[in-house]
């Protein structure tokens, strides 16, 4: 049996609209979730794991998580593993069926928990089995020997960002058992179904344990119908939305930031919106993520709405063509290296009026007194005390860097990698410089000084020579 990465995925004629919905023929009312009893040693839930209806998908997990999310490979897989190296996750148990890192057991509680290989094929055992459509879903109905039955539709898989084989009402069906494969831990077992072949595999089919799938829960006690446990929280879903190929990661109830975790390519002037829409909620735009926008070599211009509050670490790096970021609103925070390796950035603008600010094409948190960015076109403010951050200028095309003040402090790396700089004059009276804060500035001349040490300072990676004016 081929992997399910492998199978091709195409749509299954519709069946005839005008039939009655199947599944009213085991639930007792609209009100699902239902436990079915169909003479198995188990009861099926009538829908998918948050799901309130039998023909509408729940969320995909991956396998042994219990967080829901947007985008799964094993670069956020929570138990490591890679493409190449076989048994490369952690092991987490050969079945997880009611433990820790049982979902359906943590959303639903009592005797509810994720069904096993054996649960599935007594399913497929003891039951006849019809490809039918519902309610515009392609997929499978069990009907057993009482004449109860359950639809399990097909929903697809989540493979990266991209949900495979939900197109044209459904071609392929994947659930997760609660069974790791024997022979590589990198996988687990999934039931499947191949809606255009009639073909199914629901006992021994394996996919990557880092890929979403859905989950239908089962019961193996007293318990009658779920309750629908505990609501899972969309903190950490990835969506996109929009026409500006921007992702979203929601950070709370109605809050959103764009994401560095799936990232599309972008060119000339991109305006970021201040609230977006997904399944018909609006979310506000709250954060620039970390690495959100770097490495985009085609990008010129970005512009920030008024509703961010906060930068992270790197969100603008490695821009080579970018040149002016504006930021219309009031920032609170504002991360480390967010301008770096951009070599024609020459314009900074913040609106706002906040402890973050921006003077002179730099960025500076004034109530810390520190200088968090700037550029090539930066003009160093002259402030007391102030403190220029590690990553503050690196990689900038910064040519001469002026400090004026009555103390000064640069950090490790603030103006690593500036390949044009020349000179650096620092007027203060007390100063202090790390080692390593002008590293791979090759084409430095002399960092000259007010009052230079008496006993001469060595700076690390550098051709500069420590002088007096």
């Amino acid at each position: 049996m081929k992997r399910l990465q492998n199978i091709l995925t195409m749509t299954m004629v519709l069946l005839t609209a005008g039939a009655m919905t199947a599944w009213a023929q085991s639930c007792p009312d609209n009100n699902h979730p239902h436990a079915i009893d169909m003479g198995l040693k188990v009861k099926w839930a009538c829908c998918n794991l948050d799901s309130k209806s039998p023909t509408k998908a729940g969320y995909n997990y991956a396998w042994g998580e219990t967080e829901i999310k947007g985008v799964f490979n094993y670069n956020n897989y929570k138990y490591g593993g890679n493409d190449h190296e076989p048994n490369s996750c952690k092991p987490i148990g050969k079945s997880i069926e009611g433990g820790q890192y049982d979902v359906a057991k943590k959303r639903w509680g009592g005797s509810w928990r994720m069904p096993t290989k054996k649960d599935f094929m007594e399913l497929v055992n003891k039951c006849d089995i019809s490809w039918v459509t519902e309610d515009g879903v392609n997929g499978v109905r069990f009907t057993a020997p009482n004449g109860n039955s359950i639809f399990i539709g097909a929903f697809g898989y989540v493979k990266g960002y991209e949900i495979v084989g939900r197109e044209s009402g459904g071609t392929i069906g994947c659930y997760w058992t609660a069974n790791c494969s024997e022979d590589d831990n990198r996988y687990a077992v999934a039931g499947w179904a191949d809606l255009e072949h009639r073909d199914y595999d629901l006992t021994d089919s394996k996919i990557s344990r880092a890929w979403g799938a859905q989950i239908r829960p089962v019961s193996s006690g007293t318990t009658t119908n779920p309750s629908g446990g505990n609501t899972p929280s969309n903190n950490g879903l990835v969506f996109a939305a929009g026409t500006q190929n921007l992702h979203y990661k929601i950070l709370k109830k109605n809050m959103v930031e764009v994401t560095g975790e799936v990232r599309g390519m972008h060119s000339g002037r991109l305006v970021i919106p201040s609230t977006v829409k997904h399944n018909n909620v609006e979310y506000k735009v709250v954060r620039i993520g970390k690495s959100a926008l770097s490495h985009q070599n085609n990008l010129t211009e970005v512009v920030v709405p008024a509703s961010v509050v906060e930068i992270g670490d790197k969100a603008f790096a490695n821009c080579e063509k970018l040149e002016t970021i504006n930021i219309t609103g009031t920032l609170n925070k504002f991360g480390r290296y967010v301008t770096s390796y951009c070599p024609k950035l020459r314009t900074i603008n913040i609106s706002g009026a906040s402890r973050i600010k921006a003077a002179g094409n730099c960025v500076y948190d004034k109530t810390r007194m520190e200088l968090l960015a700037g550029c090539g076109a930066s003009s160093i403010a002259a402030n007391n005390g102030l403190t220029i951050v590690e990553g503050a200028f690196t990689g900038t095309s910064i040519t001469h860097a002026v400090i004026k003040g009555n103390k000064c402090k640069i950090k490790g790396k603030a103006f690593s990698n500036c390949s044009q700089l020349k000179l650096v004059d620092i007027y203060a009276d007390s100063w202090s410089c790390a080692t390593n804060a002008f590293s791979g500035c090759w084409h430095m001349e002399a960092v000259r000084l007010k009052n230079p040490p008496k006993k001469g300072k060595k700076l690390d990676n550098t051709s500069a020579v420590i002088k007096k004016f």
